[in-house]
C-alpha cells in the first residue's frame, strides 16, 4: 500500500524546499506583525484596547499580534541555519584543504 499522500518514495528533500517554504512563512509572519506593530502606539494611548472591526479589543488579544515579529525573525534565522547546515562542502574549499 503507497503511503499517504506519496511522499518523495524515500529520496531525500532536497534543501531548497524546507529552506524556501520556512522563508516564504517567515515573510508572512513578520508582514502580520509589521501591519499590527503601526497600532501599537494608539493601542497604548488608547488604554490598551483598540477598535477592530467595530469590536473593542483588548490587550488578550491584540498584544501577541507583535510578537509575530519576532516568531517571523527567528524563522527566517532558522531557515538560514538550515540552509547552511545541509547545503554541503563548498568544492573551492575543499580544493583549497587538499592542497
Amino acid at each position: 500500500m503507497a503511503a499517504l499522500g506519496g511522499g518523495l518514495a524515500g529520496r531525500p528533500v532536497p534543501v531548497a524546499v524546507p529552506v524556501a517554504c520556512a522563508a516564504l512563512a517567515a515573510c508572512a509572519t513578520m508582514a502580520v506583525g509589521l501591519s499590527w506593530a503601526r497600532v501599537l502606539p494608539a493601542f497604548v494611548a488608547g488604554g490598551w484596547s483598540i477598535d477592530v472591526y467595530g469590536y473593542r479589543v483588548g490587550p488578550v488579544f491584540a498584544l501577541p499580534i507583535p510578537s509575530f515579529l519576532l516568531w517571523g525573525g527567528a524563522l527566517g534565522a532558522a531557515a538560514l541555519v538550515y540552509y547552511y547546515r545541509s547545503r554541503g562542502e563548498c568544492r573551492r574549499c575543499a580544493a583549497a584543504i587538499t592542497r
